[in-house]
């Protein structure tokens, strides 16, 4: 019982911790860093008062610059951190990257001008992002769950506690800002993401398998790993040793990335001057629509976890998913001239259809090893940033080319046919079931067939080492008899590892 009830805790344990780092750090950027830029823009000699559009108009090049200039950094370094995160454990590189969180929150509440908080806020790229803090979420759960609906379940819910704190986090911290005010506000988010990563030190397990047969990297493969295209380059040419199946397939699921990631950052752009052209809406009304935007995407993200949706193929997941996705955008174009109805059945349905987030990176997590999914997931990681920076550069050019009243209309119809072109590219592609590692030693003795496939592998990699031919019969049965007591195969893999050694010795390991 007691086992069992730590496993439970266990469990809830990542969820909690993911739910705090996004409920303050989405405050951080949505609310408190450009509240603080405008604040410190009206103290200059000769601004105008806060809050008028002059002081917004003056104020617009540094709030745009500190939204993109710190993608640059955490971009260049994402490949290094994900690499060492595939190689010494997960947990120290989220640690890092809740870190650089709490000293960005600081250095910007000391900042003494706007040119420092550009400068510091961008500097603390290099810890990461929160992007790639997710992406490190999800190889945790990674290696906990099999390549099959239940890793696209698991996904989900991390998604879908992330929508939860964009949900309830911006109003509390908002709130609290109104209180106290900005700076005071920094230095409070500052103190709770240093507690968090205290509690993670403490609290969090690491997932990542022991292998104890494992070679340590080169200085090769660690300049590789320092290149600031090896994130793009593992979905263009991936190595042939981390890819479970083909290299196509990875390929496939990047196009579907971009496509996926190009419109909805695309579409997210064009929301508010849509709205406020068309409809008149103002702050009050564009947070509702946001509420009613995150619940809808909690509810789609809650509903590809339950069983009946993990019973179905991902392919056709990602077929409705965009059918859903495009129908919105579709519905977005033509409500304009006063059809606001059809503008919130356009964002419910958008909304409802970003569950293709996880179910993208589940899809590129099924097609690699274990020993490669943070790369593979700070690479979606990466495609997502970039989708980010092109997309509202891509759809801004194209509002100033139409310059027209229904310019807008136009843009959210492009939106709705590269979801469409995803959708297309997911249909012709050729359903194939998740391929297990290669076969390794005689694991007839299983039960289950897919513990026994998950084993394969790092028993025949350490077979040469720590485990010798003598050894290798007592690991399997030791496999067998702690098959039903584990859930994950990680943790499945780490045990019978430090433990076939000692059932070796032990004269009763045949029987």
């Amino acid at each position: 019982p007691r086992r069992k009830m730590l496993m439970m805790t266990g469990q809830w344990v990542l969820p909690f911790f993911i739910g705090a780092v996004f409920f303050c750090a989405i405050p951080f950027q949505m609310i408190l860093l450009p509240a603080y830029i405008l604040a410190l823009s009206c103290a200059e000699p000769g601004s105008p008062p806060c809050g008028t559009e002059e002081a917004i108009d003056g104020a617009a090049f540094w709030l745009a610059a500190a939204k993109s200039f710190v993608n640059i950094p955490a971009l260049i370094t994402l490949p290094l951190l994900t690499f060492i995160a595939d190689y010494a454990g997960r947990k120290p590189v989220m640690c890092l990257s809740v870190l650089g969180m709490a000293l960005d929150a600081f250095a910007c509440a000391c900042a003494p001008s706007l040119r420092w908080v550009l400068v510091l806020h961008t500097a603390s790229g290099c810890f990461g992002s929160v992007w790639i803090f997710l992406a490190l979420c999800c190889a945790c759960r990674a290696d906990e769950t099999q390549a099959d609906g239940s890793r696209t379940g698991a996904f989900a819910m991390v998604e879908a506690v992330l929508m939860g704190a964009v949900l309830l986090g911006p109003v509390s911290v908002g709130r609290l800002s109104a209180a106290v005010g900005e700076q005071e506000a920094l230095i409070a988010l500052g103190c709770t993401l240093l507690a968090i990563t205290a509690g993670m030190a403490v609290a969090l397990r690491e997932t990542l398998p022991k292998r104890p047969g494992r070679a340590r990297p080169s200085l090769a493969a660690w300049a590789v790993a320092a290149n600031p295209f090896a994130a793009l380059a593992f979905v263009c040419v991936p190595p042939p040793a981390s890819v479970l199946g083909s290299p196509r397939e990875v390929r496939r699921v990047g196009v579907l990335m971009a496509c996926n990631w190009g419109a909805m950052r695309g579409s997210e752009y064009l929301l508010v001057p849509f709205a406020s052209e068309q409809f008149g809406w103002g702050p009050a009304a564009l947070g509702t629509l946001s509420s009613a935007s995150a619940a809808a995407m909690v509810t789609g993200n809650a509903l590809l976890a339950t069983p009946p949706a993990r019973r179905l193929s991902p392919r056709a997941l990602c077929v409705a998913g965009a059918g859903i996705s495009a129908l919105g955008c579709a519905l977005y174009a033509v409500s304009g001239a006063g059809h606001e109805a059809l503008f919130w059945a356009g964002a419910m349905c958008y909304s409802s259809g970003t569950f293709l987030s996880p179910l993208l990176r589940s899809m590129l997590s099924a097609e690699v090893s274990a020993d490669a999914q943070a790369r593979a997931l700070g690479c979606a990681a990466a495609v997502e940033s970039l989708c980010a920076v092109v997309s509202p550069l891509v759809f801004g050019a194209l509002l100033q080319q139409l310059q027209k009243r229904h310019a807008d209309a136009y843009a959210y119809a492009l939106a709705a046919l590269l979801f469409c072109a995803m959708a297309f590219l997911a249909m012709c592609a050729t359903a194939q079931p998740h391929r297990a590692p290669r076969a390794g030693p005689d694991t007839s003795g299983f039960a289950d067939a897919t513990r026994a496939a998950a084993l394969a592998e790092p028993l025949l990699d350490v077979a040469a080492g720590s485990i010798d031919e003598e050894a290798r019969p007592a690991a399997v049965t030791a496999a067998a008899a702690r098959g039903a007591a584990v859930e994950s195969p990680a943790r499945l893999q780490s045990e019978v590892l430090a433990a076939a050694p000692a059932q070796a010795a032990d004269p009763r390991a045949e029987t």
